[in-house]
């Protein structure tokens, strides 16, 4: 069900997360006027490979939202379309977090990626954060994952994906 945001059913402080992503070649799901109500009753079934896993995340993460932008812009007429993409950037920079299909040339391929498991090492980091007081707390234990550079491998090239480019990101 999509939430327009202009809506009065979601107020400014309602948790979301959006997704950067290619639309690629393929056909992908919109809104347009002739099916904004539709879409605020269902989304079309089955969704492209991108929507089907971009749902998991906030999901698993207990968040209620995702901001889609090929569904939650209306698409048509082109004024109202650039009225709403200029807001794009306030919409990513208000969200929990982005996630970015960044390997996936269009919504067919999805967002989680095969991978060598032995290119993600687990690494333990012990952090100190000072108090307000200016006092030491205990170490904080974050456990970040690390891979090695690989300027030639396939996921390395798609860890540069020209979604990094797009000025939301930044």
């Amino acid at each position: 069900m999509l939430i327009h945001s202009a809506s009065s059913k979601l107020g400014e402080s309602v948790p979301y997360v959006t997704l950067s992503h290619h639309w690629g070649r393929q056909p992908i799901i919109t809104t347009i006027l002739a099916t904004l109500a539709t879409r605020e009753k269902s989304i079309p079934m089955p969704p492209p490979q991108t929507f089907r896993d971009v749902v998991i995340i906030p999901r698993k993460m207990n968040v209620q939202y995702l901001w889609l932008d090929s569904l939650c812009i209306v698409q048509d007429p082109k004024a109202d379309w650039e009225a709403e993409a200029a807001e794009m950037g306030d919409h990513y920079r208000q969200s929990l977090f982005t996630i970015s299909a960044a390997g996936a040339e269009d919504n067919s391929v999805g967002c989680f990626m095969p991978r060598d498991p032995r290119l993600v090492r687990p690494c333990v980091l012990d952090l100190n954060f000072e108090g307000g007081g200016g006092e030491r707390e205990a170490p904080v234990n974050f456990k970040a994952h690390v891979r090695p550079r690989d300027d030639v491998g396939p996921w390395w090239r798609r860890a540069y994906s020209s979604l990094d480019r797009r000025g939301w990101v930044m």
